[in-house]
């Protein structure tokens, strides 16, 4: 690897000749052995560790859109200056590519013939987890769609007090060697540990007591900085139809709450911002059947806390707590009814259970079983529908979940069978619908008519019809009128 002194100049016209150079797929970087040997010290393997993440940066700066992304996350200045810890920069993911930033990496290092690890970042967030990356020189003045800088590494061990010269890679990786005597006049990406963030991933000053400075003319007190911390958690309720009710443990400190929110597979954006102590938000016009992802964090003058866990559901045209009816049912055939109820016994003799799902628990439990539903005759279930109101509950979601197994089953007092569901439940942490327990009962039937789940949010606009194995029933219907929906 060609190492030479080089002047800023020189620099700054090579740089912005390797943009050309990125179109040129022949052109592979110098390669160098960075494989560490069992007898090297740690401080050694940290180093060539260190050398290794800087020049898989360094040969990735190709991409345009990696490099917004560097300098994006940079003008955060998430710890006061223009740093990146490399554990967050590795997260963000490349729109272009369909991958994340530190699989970027390590595809380029080895498309240019340098053998990675597969632990390799496992092993540097172990050794290093205060490793960052950084532009501490020209960051906001970096045009970063036509110049691509050069990568310096700092070894752990580097004294840059004493040292006239340190060295750097540019984006085919040759090795250049630059002045610590002079500011550069262009951006350059350093990657180093952190000065500011301890191996834990704390702020180094957290730890500090406040600090006063007294002078012959005056005083002035200086006290660490008090960023609120983050609200612990986030509760989504159901409200009104076409609303989500936020919820969340007030913090001491704090200025107020912003809201982010995104749509099904969308991205976050800022949705709200409430006031200090004010710890609830009702989000109003949501469209039903979509999903809804939210995320909060408090502020005050100081800066911003963490996000809070995400929580999501699903927007229900449904009011919470409205009535819950089985307005009519049906059998397709007669073929249908035959399959539970053969006509030398008559008309059918039905029930409908009514289960939920629990999280963390084995053993579902019920909410509601139905007397014997007997229609009047064979013929007015077969073919056509039976008006026969049930009345089940209120549903409030808070105390049903948002998810319902109804069962029906054809009972006579022939034969005495054991029946087990299985319930679910919505998990508002991820978004899925996860094992809620089951339920065992005993029958005397003929045959099951079948089972299904009913979701808060299936729509009621309309009628809602519900088939299992030629059987159907549907809901009464609320209809309630949304400005801009079509019923």
């Amino acid at each position: 690897m060609k190492t030479q002194h080089i002047s800023w100049f020189v620099i700054i016209m090579t740089t912005f000749l390797l943009l050309a150079c990125c179109k040129k797929e022949e052109e592979r970087i110098n390669k160098t052995n960075f494989t560490t040997t069992d007898n090297k010290s740690l401080l050694s393997e940290v180093n060539d560790y260190i050398e290794l993440y800087a020049l898989g940066i360094a040969i990735s700066l190709c991409d345009e859109e990696f490099r917004s992304i560097i300098k994006e996350e940079a003008q955060k200045k998430f710890d006061g200056d223009y740093d990146i810890l490399a554990t967050s920069l590795q997260k963000r993911k490349l729109e272009n590519k369909g991958v994340l930033v530190g699989e970027f990496l390590l595809e380029n290092l080895e498309k240019n013939g340098i053998k990675i690890e597969d632990d390799y970042l496992d092993e540097v967030a172990s050794l290093i987890p205060n490793l960052q990356v950084s532009i501490p020189i020209k960051c906001d003045e970096w045009d970063e769609v036509n110049f691509i800088p050069p990568v310096v590494p700092v070894p752990v061990d580097f004294d840059d007090i004493n040292n006239d010269f340190i060295d750097g890679y540019d984006r085919l990786g040759n090795q250049y060697t630059f002045s610590l005597k002079e500011d550069p006049d262009i951006p350059i990406i350093v990657v180093s540990v952190s000065e500011r963030i301890d191996e834990n991933g704390k702020f180094r000053w957290e730890e500090e007591e406040p600090v006063t400075l007294l002078s012959s003319f005056d005083s002035l007190s200086i006290t660490s900085r008090d960023i609120p911390v983050n609200p612990s958690s986030l509760t989504l309720h159901h409200g009104a139809a076409n609303e989500i009710i936020l919820e969340w443990p007030d913090v001491i400190g704090e200025n107020g709450y912003k809201i982010y929110r995104k749509v099904d597979a969308g991205d976050f954006s800022l949705r709200a911002t409430v006031s200090a102590n004010n710890n609830g938000y009702i989000d109003k016009y949501l469209s039903y059947g979509k999903r809804y992802w939210y995320k909060i964090k408090s502020y005050n003058n100081d800066g911003e806390s963490a996000f809070s866990p995400i929580s999501t559901t699903i927007a229900s045209a449904r009011t919470d707590g409205q009535n819950l009816s089985i307005s009519r049912m049906m059998f397709n055939t007669t073929s249908d009814l035959n399959q539970v109820e053969s006509w030398i016994r008559g008309v059918p003799e039905l029930r409908v259970r009514v289960i939920r799902g629990l999280a963390n628990s084995s053993t579902a439990e019920y909410v509601y079983r139905s007397s014997i539903i007997s229609p009047p005759s064979r013929d007015a279930i077969v073919g056509q529908w039976w008006n026969n109101l049930i009345n089940i509950t209120n549903w409030y979601t808070d105390v049903l979940g948002s998810i319902l197994v109804f069962d029906w089953e054809e009972e006579d007092n022939t034969l005495l069978s054991s029946i087990t569901l299985t319930a679910k439940y919505e998990n508002k942490t991820t978004g899925t619908f996860d094992f809620g327990g089951t339920l065992t009962f005993n029958v005397s039937n003929n045959g099951p008519v079948g089972f299904t789940s009913v979701y808060y949010w299936d729509n009621p606009y309309v009628t809602n019809e519900y088939s299992i194995n030629g059987f159907k029933w549907s809901f009464k219907s609320y209809i309630i009128p949304i400005p801009g929906k079509t019923m």
